[in-house]
């Protein structure tokens, strides 16, 4: 009844292809997008329709696959190269439970956030990184500077002053 390389269609869908096998009464056929399926004999239908497809119709489909391959590969580098890692180190975004710490545990703590995002960035191939700091007493961004200091990689200004206020944030990018 059916044999391989038939071209069948499935009953009540909307699906066509070619017979790759047939084992009893299981046909297993390929459809045109390239997907393999098993139906009951009873499922399908065989089709006048055949597929023909030349040499240059597949040759365009695979230029236009691996153009808009490259296209969507550009685009994510495009948008990686973008990416601003923003990480406010104001002590009440890291934590809730400020009782009981002193202003060293505090500064440990910002620190130490400022270290593993570093290492996140590097990580996730993160150009840039803007911490916030705040403008008081400097400390923290002394602190942040020495930090910076200790990565060969790594090229840091003041952020901007409109988006940041004077001197409340550090831009950080790695080269």
């Amino acid at each position: 009844m059916f044999q391989i390389g038939d071209h069948v269609a499935v009953i009540d869908e909307n699906i066509e292809g070619i017979i790759l096998d047939v084992s009893g009464d299981q046909v297993v056929i390929e459809t045109l997008e390239g997907f393999s399926f098993s139906y009951s004999s009873k499922e399908i239908v065989k089709t006048a329709n055949e597929i023909s497809v030349t040499n240059q119709q597949v040759f365009n489909a695979k230029k236009t696959k691996n153009d808009s391959h490259q296209k969507m590969k550009s685009s994510i580098e495009k948008l990686k190269s973008k990416t601003i890692l923003e990480v406010d180190l104001h002590i009440e975004k890291l934590t809730s439970h400020l009782r009981g710490m002193d202003t060293y545990d505090i500064l440990e703590l910002q620190i130490n956030t400022a270290k593993h995002q570093i290492k996140f960035a590097q990580s996730k191939q993160i150009d840039k990184v803007i911490f916030i700091h705040g403008q008081g007493t400097g400390v923290l961004k002394k602190e942040l500077e020495f930090l910076l200091s200790q990565y060969p990689s790594v090229t840091y200004t003041d952020a901007s002053y409109q988006k940041y206020g004077f001197g409340g944030a550090l831009e950080v990018q790695f080269n």
